[in-house]
């Protein structure tokens, strides 16, 4: 009944949202997004991105120590995230392309970092930064307010209503292909920061990672393709920097762990299996 309220809510306030402040209208774009795309709707999407993921080729890292990696960083994280609302159970993929800086997260709790992330890192506090920046993301239900963006108040509180069930399946490579999920605005952005600081310090690593990978991104901006899908869609620019630094002085956030030697196992671990594909690639 909650989700036929608010169904019929979206219908008719869909054509009034523009006349609010942005502000006003980011929080009602995400309340209306979380109450008309319910958790199990979320995962199927998330199933749905995955296979369409698959469809276009995309591989995942084999090396258990790189995986591992990974998933120990999320689930040190997850544990104060579960205090805020994250799903049971955030799914961790590591994409295997070494020429790819990007991460980002799905409906559903998936999150993807690309391998060319954690070699431009230099610890695991700038990994857990970019992790925990995406865990903020789908906290806040930031990937749900994509979906109502991208299908429209209609269409979705039509999908809450049961009136097209195969929308799911579709939904999935127009997110996918459009690059949708990955177009948060700056207020999204912010906050997803503001989040991933705060359980960064809870879990005892050094929140100031956060800023050093966003500085080394904003330096090699002028060296693309490399960064270009992470300057697309995690726009890294002064003022943001700037207002990370501010939020870790205001709350008096210094130092922590960083894990410099098992980051540098991951790397290494990378580049040894790069080592085999380039000799072929050469001829030899």
């Amino acid at each position: 009944m909650r989700r036929f309220v608010v169904a019929a809510l979206a219908l008719t306030v869909g054509a009034s949202v523009p006349a609010c402040s942005q502000r006003q209208r980011s929080k009602l774009e995400t309340t209306l997004a979380t109450a008309l795309v319910s958790e199990a709707e979320e995962r199927e999407i998330g199933r749905q991105v995955h296979k369409e993921l698959e469809k276009q080729g995309v591989t995942y890292v084999k090396q258990a120590l790189v995986t591992q990696y990974v998933e120990e960083i999320t689930e040190r994280l997850a544990t104060e995230v579960k205090r805020e609302g994250a799903p049971d159970r955030i799914k961790v993929y590591v994409i295997d392309d070494p020429e790819m800086v990007n991460a980002f997260a799905t409906p559903g709790g998936r999150l993807y970092v690309f391998s060319g992330l954690l070699l431009t890192a230099e610890d695991e506090a700038e990994v857990a930064g970019v992790i925990g920046h995406e865990l903020g993301h789908i906290v806040a239900k930031h990937p749900a307010k994509r979906i109502a963006l991208a299908m429209g108040y209609e269409a979705l509180a039509n999908l809450a209503l049961g009136k097209d069930p195969g929308q799911l399946q579709q939904l999935a490579a127009v997110l996918l292909g459009g690059g949708v999920l990955a177009a948060h605005g700056r207020g999204e952005e912010n906050e997803a920061d503001r989040l991933g600081l705060t359980w960064l310090h809870r879990a005892g690593y050094d929140p100031r990672g956060m800023v050093r990978f966003f500085r080394r991104i904003k330096d090699l901006s002028a060296d693309p393709p490399a960064v270009l899908a992470w300057l697309y869609s995690h726009p890294t620019t002064t003022s943001r920097i700037e207002h990370v630094r501010e939020m870790l002085r205001r709350r008096g956030w210094e130092g922590g762990e960083e894990g410099v030697e098992a980051h540098r196992e991951v790397r290494e671990a990378i580049l040894d299996a790069q080592r085999p594909r380039r000799a072929r690639g050469g001829g030899t």
